[in-house]
């Protein structure tokens, strides 16, 4: 079963940004939506057509130490603009990994890389 949150677009560190996958940090109502992991998703901006295949992670980033919690979301193929202060839906369509730390920024860019890839094909099947 999907789980479809919706979130207003903040300002975050630009970490994803900074390792090549901007993210979009939301604000949620209900910040237990989903239990903490990296999930497959797909993503609108509300009041747009389009519908993204997007990677989202839930809750702690313990490569970067002393960073609160976030929940963000990579829109995959998306064409790079501001998107603060707009809503976004993300519908979580499967669980991919837990969070963990990693022993360096280059482990962490591969494992994002691989997420991607899985969420892009978890996407293209549903």
């Amino acid at each position: 079963m999907f789980s479809r949150i919706i979130g207003t677009v903040a300002k975050g560190e630009g970490l994803g940004r900074q390792l090549g996958f901007p993210t979009a940090n939301l604000i949620l109502a209900n910040k237990n939506a989903l239990k903490p992991g990296v999930y497959a998703a797909r993503a609108k901006i509300i009041g747009e057509e389009k519908i993204y295949a997007a990677a989202a992670h839930v809750g702690t980033r313990p490569t970067f130490e002393n960073l609160p919690p976030t929940f963000e979301v990579h829109l995959l193929d998306f064409k790079d603009r501001d998107l603060y202060g707009e809503q976004i839906e993300v519908v979580a369509m499967k669980w991919l990994r837990e969070i963990k730390k990693f022993d360096s920024e280059e482990e962490l860019v591969e494992a994002i890389k691989q997420d991607c890839e899985r969420a892009r094909e978890i996407y293209k099947e549903s």
